[in-house]
């Protein structure tokens, strides 16, 4: 059995869900999973893989395990705070993208949200509806949470919960129907007992995975009700908001007033398709992290001559003045990489298209194959070649 640890350090909620979500997925495929204040120094090497989720649990694994392949797993929500910009640090990244971001390619791969599918069943009956009618607002901390309070201040006869990062802050600004939830509670019991979701990110997904109608709005703008039409849609942008929206963008506040109204007529048979097809995509995407997963628990056991490889295709090598010298430079990262003499840049220009190591030396002359071996474990550890995974 493969084993995995992970570092515990998960400061904010996206980055303890996107925890959970790829614990859960790895569990069921029956990987050992250990968290690393439960490992002392002599037990780390042992594992196969670290997964990390931010720059300090990231210090703290590789403190205990130096030798073991790394995995970054990021949201662009820390993204570029938490980003580690030295990609010889770790073997590959996770990124959670949404909107527009785009990073050097090769050892970054985009992923929508990891999840786990809810044990809760939908039947496609008349959903019962609370008296009073409960609303769960989760949009974050921001300008459009505060605004939606002098909204939802005029909504005397639902029951309201909010998840907020600051209850005691935005408590302040809410009247008596209103409740005030941290971040740290289990935010899967208010979302069972909601009628209607509004917000974004996890919570829009979980509302869905639920069965519950899904208002998405928050600090990227508002969308409306989700539904079958354009579910895959938002979540491959993790369900920010709308897919150009901006930060703290405005939207008059009246609408959140027509998609209760909206949501609140929804049976569970209506609600059914949405939720379908964001389990499908979901697999799809837990498709394309095992498989990663997969390659790097398995790293150290493979031939590596026989493994594919490619150059990153945005990196650009610069000579200048007809000097014997290429500076290798990243060019999406705007990072200077390394410098190689004239032959280093014949072989990594070999791998222009995806070479295994055997095939690309019979290609050159003049280099034996451990110095050919040598150059290319360099370029790959500095990122200038990339491992081929299809």
């Amino acid at each position: 059995m493969k084993r995995i640890l992970f570092s515990t350090y998960a400061n904010t909620c996206a980055q303890r869900e996107m925890c959970r979500g790829l614990y859960k997925l790895l569990q069921q495929e029956n990987y050992q999973i250990d968290f690393d204040p439960d490992v002392n120094v002599e037990q780390a090497n042992s594992y196969d893989l670290i997964i990390a989720f931010n720059k300090k649990g990231y210090e703290r694994v590789k403190q205990l395990c130096s030798d073991t392949p790394v995995i970054y797993s990021i949201s662009m929500l820390d993204y570029p705070k938490e980003y580690i910009w030295d990609a010889t640090q770790y073997e590959h990244v996770l990124l959670v993208k949404a909107n527009s971001i785009t990073l050097s390619g090769g050892y970054v791969t985009p992923i929508c949200f990891p999840f786990w599918q809810p044990e809760q069943k939908i039947s496609g009956t008349i959903r019962q509806r609370s008296s009073p009618v409960r609303l769960l607002v989760g949009m974050g901390d921001n300008r459009t949470l505060l605004r939606t309070l002098f909204l939802l201040n005029t909504l005397g006869d639902c029951k309201i919960d909010v998840i907020t990062g600051d209850p005691e802050y935005y408590g302040g600004y809410a009247d008596a129907h209103i409740t005030m939830h941290s971040e740290d509670e289990d935010a899967d019991v208010l979302i069972r007992a909601a009628d209607v979701v509004i917000g974004n990110k996890y919570t829009a997904l979980k509302g869905i995975l639920y069965g519950k109608p899904v208002v998405l709005a928050g600090d990227y703008g508002h969308v409306g009700v989700i539904s079958q039409n354009n579910v895959v849609e938002y979540y491959h942008n993790s369900f920010f908001g709308r897919q150009e929206g901006i930060k703290d963008e405005y939207f008059p506040l009246q609408v959140l007033v027509k998609d209760i109204d909206q949501a609140l007529k929804l049976t569970e048979k209506d609600l059914l398709p949405a939720r379908e097809r964001l389990l499908e995509e979901g697999r799809a995407n837990d498709k394309k992290i095992l498989e990663i997963i997969s390659f790097y628990t398995t790293l150290k056991e493979i031939d590596l001559t026989h493994l594919k490889l490619v150059k990153n295709s945005y990196i650009e090598c610069v000579r200048l003045n007809d000097q014997d010298t290429y500076f290798v430079m990243d060019r999406m990262n705007r990072k200077f990489l390394s410098s190689i003499c004239p032959k280093e840049k014949e072989v990594m220009d070999l791998f222009s298209s995806p070479q295994d190591l055997k095939t690309a030396h019979r290609t050159v002359k003049d280099i034996d194959m451990k110095e050919f071996s040598s150059m290319v474990n360099q370029f790959v550890a500095n990122k200038m070649l990339v491992y081929e995974f299809s």
